[in-house]
């Protein structure tokens, strides 16, 4: 399996995305395990902001270098990566509805489908998303790209 050190930018920016998550992941699991609302909700509010930026560079900062008729139709690769980024953020609303509620075993569960969604987003991403995307843009292209992630990010950027 390649490591983010294998990628060119911007890709290797998107897979360190992908492995801070993963990590916020765990840590929303150890604290829907051990029944601490509090601790829930502030991994719920970090998750959902490093969701947010890291759909933002990419349908914002990179999706716009691979646009051409063939990347606009419906079943297109990058139509449904931006489907799948409305799906996460449905994922992450359930978490946060039944943990107001009170409701233990369904936050667990949605916390357990949230996870499940966002890791199978990233396989498809990894496996298949990112080396297509590297065929299609030549060398120029994916600095240009990085460069507007980058710069699309900073603007993105949640305040701290």
């Amino acid at each position: 399996m390649k490591t983010e050190d294998d990628w060119p930018e911007p890709i290797a920016t998107l897979l360190r995305d992908h492995q801070m998550m993963r990590g916020m992941l765990k840590e929303l699991e150890y604290a829907v395990g051990g029944r601490r609302p509090d601790e829930v909700r502030k991994v719920a509010d970090r998750l959902e902001g490093v969701i947010a930026h890291h759909a933002v560079k990419e349908e914002r900062g990179l999706f716009p270098f691979l646009m051409d008729e063939e990347t606009a139709e419906v079943a297109s690769p990058l139509y449904l990566l931006m489907t799948e980024h409305q799906e996460i953020a449905r994922h992450v609303a359930r978490v946060r509805e039944t943990l107001e509620r009170g409701e233990w075993e369904p936050t667990r569960e949605a916390s357990e489908a949230l996870a499940e969604f966002l890791l199978h987003h990233f396989a498809t991403e990894e496996a298949s998303t990112f080396p297509w995307i590297v065929q299609r843009l030549t060398e120029e292209e994916l600095r240009a790209a990085c460069r507007h992630v980058e710069h699309i990010a900073r603007l993105a950027e949640p305040e701290t």
